[in-house]
């Protein structure tokens, strides 16, 4: 994660911090013009020789989209099985309800362009993963549980 946060700094982001290893980095604005996301994305295939999509909020952005969390309104939900999975395109159509290969327990509901799950059984056993929704959606996702979702959150916040 070091080398990541040398890449962002190389690239004019001021206070970068990575979580964990998780190939999740929040960090200020550069001034710089350009899509930041190509940017990122070119820089990392350049400098480690690998082909990654890259998906950047604002920091106003990603506190939208976490606090749509319809799940956490709901009670008895134990937030360690709460995930978030953001979609590249986030202005696909919703998969009807009925269409979800959701397991016993489980919830996959669709706000503001990404998909809020739980999994009670846990994320490994699921049916609604990443290649789900990228396969039935035709879009590149990423998911993250809900902790990485808080934390970064948080983080982001403080650059406002």
């Amino acid at each position: 994660m070091k080398d990541l946060r040398v890449l962002f700094a190389d690239l004019g982001f001021p206070n970068v911090e990575t979580y964990l290893q998780s190939g999740n980095v929040v960090f200020g604005p550069s001034g710089s013009s350009g899509d930041p996301a190509s940017r990122v994305s070119s820089a990392i295939k350049e400098t480690f020789g690998h082909e990654v999509e890259v998906l950047v909020f604002s920091g106003p952005a990603f506190n939208e989209i976490a606090s749509a969390n319809p799940i956490l309104e709901r009670s008895g939900r134990d937030e360690s099985f709460l995930h978030v999975t953001f979609l590249f395109n986030s202005d696909v159509s919703p998969i009807p309800d009925e269409e979800l290969p959701t397991n016993e327990g489980e919830e996959a509901l669709f706000r503001n362009g990404h998909y809020f799950l739980y999994c009670p059984s846990g994320y490994g056993r699921t049916k609604i993963s990443n290649s789900y929704f990228e396969r039935k959606l035709k879009t590149s996702a990423t998911t993250r549980n809900w902790k990485t979702v808080s934390t970064l959150r948080e983080w982001s916040k403080a650059e406002d």
